[in-house]
């Protein structure tokens, strides 16, 4: 931590914002959506996709031992990384000119970044920003990594 730089507000921001626990968050818009009318299959995995122009697209996946079929006008391929659509469709492409990866997590039991214990061990460090550190995304940066 001592050797390492850090990207993150030196000053409390004047605007007020919060940082979102992202998994409660996306909890809160599945439900949202099902008392809406909503049809939310969570968990499934999704077997098959067939796409049809100006008409119904299919979408077949399977809910615990049962697969189902599913259609509609609109579809929204919110599988993350496996890029279901983008795969079956040959629209994905590899990016080689910038190749980076990131992960996100939330940790529990993490010690607070601006404890008496983390100060007193890394002092300089802790004196370097006036905010506090949780209230916003904070990028730590080492040779060759970063975590935020």
């Amino acid at each position: 931590m001592a050797e390492a730089s850090e990207l993150g507000p030196l000053y409390q921001v004047r605007v007020p914002s919060y940082q979102l626990d992202r998994a409660t968050f996306d909890e809160e818009v599945l439900r949202r959506a099902a008392a809406a009318g909503a049809h939310v299959a969570h968990p499934a995995t999704i077997t098959g996709v067939q796409l049809c122009s100006g008409n119904e697209q299919t979408v077949t996946y399977r809910d615990g031992d049962e697969t189902k079929t599913v259609r509609s006008r609109w579809i929204v391929d919110a599988s993350d990384v496996a890029a279901i659509l983008a795969q079956k469709e040959d629209w994905w492409k590899s990016n080689t000119e910038h190749p980076t990866a990131a992960a996100w997590s939330r940790g529990k039991g993490v010690k607070d970044w601006d404890s008496r214990e983390l100060a007193e061990k890394y002092s300089q460090w802790s004196r370097a920003v006036y905010a506090m550190r949780n209230t916003a995304t904070n990028h730590v940066i080492g040779d060759g990594w970063w975590s935020g």
